[in-house]
């Protein structure tokens, strides 16, 4: 079992309607079939609906949407968000070659943010207190350094990253006070380097992340301690890469009781 070596056993999604779909940890593969939908009908691989997006029933939510026609711009080097002032210099731009770092600013959301496909290096959002709504990393498809999301302390859903597929670099959530959800990130399948997701007070589940398929370097999930274990379960039933985590991947500090 993948997370034997980290004391934690595989109990499946939540949320999932098929009562016993699982993924084997060395092939990836469901292992079951034929289980029922959210819809009532049943399926050949026993997956939830896929018409809901999510498992759940109902409709899925409708990504964000920008007005991104003719948006080409590259700005070649690095950029630093100090003010809201300082984003009217992504008008027109769809590339950053090097690092984009929003730092400490009063910035309510990132919709300025909402045509950038590619950025070089790092992208780097802390420390932005009145930061709520993160629509704006909608359309963003590569990261060529390690994605950087820590204190900011008044977002609450995650919901952003629907596009990006895979990050070069590490991928770090930490000390985000009023996240209570990691959503999003629906096609994120590797993570090249280290994923850090710690000391969020009252993160509940990082359901947004159990598409992942490959983590190359430590995995750590660690003291967030309202941080649902079936949550981290889930995530860790689609990594396939390694088959088998080693001793230094940690999920301790989470909730055993949900």
């Amino acid at each position: 079992m993948l997370w034997s070596s980290v004391g934690i056993g595989l109990a499946g999604c939540p949320g999932d309607d098929a009562e016993d779909t699982g993924v084997n940890a060395s092939t990836g593969e469901e292992t079951t079939t034929g289980e029922a939908t959210s819809t009532g009908e049943a399926t050949s691989t026993g997956a939830a609906d896929e018409s809901t997006g999510d498992g759940s029933t109902g409709e899925p939510e409708p990504l964000p949407e920008f007005d991104c026609e003719g948006v080409e711009g590259v700005l070649d080097g690095n950029l630093v968000i100090e003010s809201a002032a300082d984003l009217d210099q992504l008008a027109g731009i769809a590339t950053v070659t090097r690092n984009l770092v929003i730092d400490s600013t009063e910035v309510a959301d990132l919709d300025a943010l909402g045509c950038l496909t590619t950025i070089g290096e790092n992208l780097q959002i802390f420390g932005n207190a009145s930061l709520t709504n993160v629509d704006g990393l909608v359309n963003i498809k590569e990261i060529g350094g390690s994605f950087i999301f820590t204190e900011n302390a008044a977002v609450t859903d995650f919901d952003g990253m629907q596009s990006l597929a895979k990050i070069d670099g590490s991928f770090v959530m930490n000390r985000n006070d009023a996240m209570t959800v990691i959503s999003g990130f629906d096609s994120l399948v590797g993570i090249e380097v280290d994923i850090t997701v710690r000391d969020n007070p009252v993160l509940t589940n990082i359901d947004g992340l159990k598409g992942l398929m490959v983590v190359g370097g430590t995995l750590a999930i660690t003291a967030n301690p309202t941080l649902c274990r079936s949550s981290v379960d889930c995530v860790g039933e689609g990594i396939i890469q390694p088959a088998v985590p080693p001793p230094e991947w940690t999920t301790q500090g989470n909730d055993p009781d949900c």
